[in-house]
């Protein structure tokens, strides 16, 4: 697999690289990063990248129930950043990056262009997986977790009603209503 971003143990820069505009924070970063320091320069030597101060910690990912994870998050350390390619174009990050110390887990590129970078992260701190249906099979208890998870699901970003509660009280006040059934 071709890594997406090389590692700058020396400048502490995580290189994003060229043509690359979409990055995992996870899969692409943190997980890239356990590789580089784990990995050494030929089958019998000692990994020299693991002589660099850590580049992250990430906290996270573990399971609570019902295909429920507590979100990953993922956090730049003693001085580490991202930093994209040289080049105008757009950067998408998925996933919860930020740096341990604040600020911005980017830094500008060297040169004169125009780099928008955009982080898409979760904005909740439980995630929700979905069932795995296999050969199209959904089970009894598939269906009661899917269920489950659509009418206990937030109305809208802001509301605190689940879709199943705004239906139960859709339901009453149109009771109220003379003429409706």
């Amino acid at each position: 697999m071709a890594e997406k971003v090389t590692f700058d143990g020396p400048n502490k820069i995580i290189n994003v690289n060229y043509g690359i505009t979409e990055l995992d924070a996870q899969r692409d970063i943190y997980s890239a990063w356990k590789r580089w320091v784990t990995t050494p320069p030929s089958a019998s030597d000692v990994p020299v990248n693991a002589g660099y101060l850590d580049a992250l910690r990430t906290v996270g990912g573990d399971p609570i129930g019902g295909g429920q994870f507590v979100s990953a998050y993922f956090f730049l350390l003693n001085g580490w950043r991202v930093r994209s390619w040289a080049g105008n174009h757009f950067l998408q990050v998925l996933g919860n990056l930020y740096v341990d110390e604040g600020g911005s887990p980017v830094v500008p590129t060297v040169g004169d262009y125009q780099i928008v970078v955009t982080f898409v992260v979760s904005p909740q701190s439980i995630t929700t997986t979905s069932p795995t249906v296999t050969a199209g099979i959904i089970t009894t208890e598939d269906k009661k977790d899917i269920t489950q998870g659509v009418w206990s699901e937030p109305a809208s970003a802001g509301g605190t009603d689940s879709m199943g509660e705004l239906q139960r009280d859709i339901k009453t006040d149109t009771s109220l209503i003379p003429g409706t059934v």
